[in-house]
């Protein structure tokens, strides 16, 4: 038992000793796909349950082409044909008749005389979507879609849709369509009602990254979070009245140029709470922000600018644990000089002032996507490029060659502690990792003492940064 412990505690030093000094190397690009048959706007959705991507085509006629990930190849499926000219703006695959198969549901394509926005169901004995209906055969509407979300909206565990109109389609007034899912065999998907709410006079943005769902107000109902598309503008929350409707809650404008783009969500700060991210855009100075809106507690939001570029347009900031730490990360993709940044959670949503990773990518990126394809590491990310490519990365970590492995210099006490933790003499950042490798505190400003009385009893390791070396101290908590 005592060899077990001795070798857990010998993993977990090297473990944080690893965390603390983050370097990383970023595989060779694998091409997994060069059709010509991705479009420029954000419509792309995947599946890390199925490892399906659906792509909107730009080629002639219009569709969707079906692919399946197999880690290091992309298998082309199936290509949907539209027959027409006109774009696909979003994408949607969730599970409309409860077979255990994901359905696919699109934003478009816009423009013809009906505007069809489509649903198709998986046909499980021939392996390929086929169409089932459409927003115009189903409700006699004719929209212009830019955007689709589902979610079970008003609560009677099935599956509904939301689709995002555009204002020609709605007399100079934006809107939605919402499709409340009554459907009860497979493969016969049917709705109950499918109505059109007038929203606001505002636009909405195109594609898949512009809209996210949660409770957002912790009510038990299910919300919807989109952002305005004028200089200023911040989030829109449409949130659930339970029955398939929505109340409109604007955030405060921000007073400047910036216009939002797009937006991810999920709890950056591990309190409970939904969080959001928003990238902003002020095209005349040509600047980017990414903009980190943390939830209070009465569910209001308190704004942090967390990265600003200039002259170089980040499109999308996506909220995701790309080092599966329990700790949610933020990728951002910069379009115009192609890279992907990758900001590693330090925890409790605080984050370095430079990436950690950064990935180089010859093609414009439009969309990022993840999977836990390979055991052990890192996320590997998957890039859409504009028109004609689809690759994978593989991130690995470096080992560090600036950790001390021998006990801090610094020391820190009581040891063993109670929660209170001294360290004389010390300026600098600290972080508290337990034995899976967790953070549990992280300051990047020391000052005095820190207190870790709200974790439980145990081993944990107290690792300090200064003039770019680490140290690290064992930390028995009682």
């Amino acid at each position: 038992m005592k060899k077990t412990v001795l070798l857990l505690i010998i993993a977990a030093i090297n473990l944080v000793a690893l965390a603390q000094n983050e370097e990383h190397t970023v595989g060779n690009k694998i091409i997994l796909s060069t059709e010509p048959t991705i479009g420029v706007y954000c419509g792309a959705v995947y599946s890390d349950i199925t490892n399906q991507l659906v792509v909107p085509s730009n080629t002639t006629p219009r569709g969707m082409s079906v692919f399946s990930n197999q880690q290091t190849t992309l298998d082309n499926i199936q290509h949907i044909d539209f027959g027409t000219t006109n774009d696909v703006y979003g994408s949607a695959l969730s599970d409309l008749d409860n077979d255990g198969d994901l359905d696919l549901i699109t934003a478009g394509p816009n423009g013809a005389s009906t505007s069809p926005n489509n649903i198709y169901y998986w046909d499980e004995q021939e392996d390929q979507y086929k169409y089932t209906g459409s927003t115009y055969s189903f409700g006699q509407h004719a929209i212009y879609g830019k955007g689709v979300v589902t979610g079970d909206f008003n609560n009677d565990n099935k599956t509904d849709i939301v689709w995002f109109t555009e204002k020609y389609y709605y007399s100079r007034k934006y809107g939605i369509v919402v499709g409340i899912n009554n459907t009860t065999s497979p493969d016969n998907i049917t709705f109950e009602s499918m109505n059109k709410y007038h929203i606001e006079d505002d636009e909405f943005r195109y594609g898949n990254t512009a809209y996210s769902t949660g409770d957002f107000n912790a009510d038990g109902n299910l919300d919807i979070v989109t952002v305005g598309r004028q200089a200023g503008d911040t989030y829109r929350l449409l949130l659930g009245n339970g029955d398939g409707t929505f109340t409109l809650s604007k955030g405060d404008s921000a007073g400047d140029n910036f216009e939002p783009m797009y937006i991810s969500t999920g709890d950056l700060n591990n309190d409970g709470k939904i969080d959001l991210i928003i990238t902003r855009n002020d095209y005349t100075n040509r600047k980017t922000v990414i903009e980190l809106y943390l939830c209070n507690d009465d569910y209001t939001y308190s704004k942090t600018q967390l990265y600003s570029y200039s002259y170089s347009y980040a499109n999308i900031a996506y909220a995701v644990d790309i080092n599966k730490d329990n700790h949610l990360d933020i990728a951002c993709i910069t379009y115009q000089n192609r890279k992907v940044n990758i900001y590693l959670n330090q925890g409790d949503g605080i984050f370095k002032s430079k990436s950690d990773i950064r990935i180089s990518v010859e093609k414009d990126p439009r969309q990022l996507f993840f999977d836990d394809l390979v055991p052990g590491g890192y996320l590997e990310v998957i890039t859409v490029a504009n028109y004609n490519e689809i690759a994978y990365y593989e991130i690995t970590k470096d080992t560090p060659t600036n950790i001390s492995n021998n006990e801090s210099q610094f020391k820190a006490y009581p040891n063993p502690t109670n929660g209170l933790i001294n360290i004389p003499n010390y300026t600098g950042s600290v972080k508290v990792v337990d034995l899976t490798g967790n953070t549990v505190y992280f300051t990047p400003s020391f000052n005095h003492s820190i207190n870790i009385s709200n974790q439980p009893s145990g081993v944990y390791f107290l690792i300090l940064e200064k003039n770019g070396q680490a140290y690290q101290q064992k930390i028995i908590k009682k």
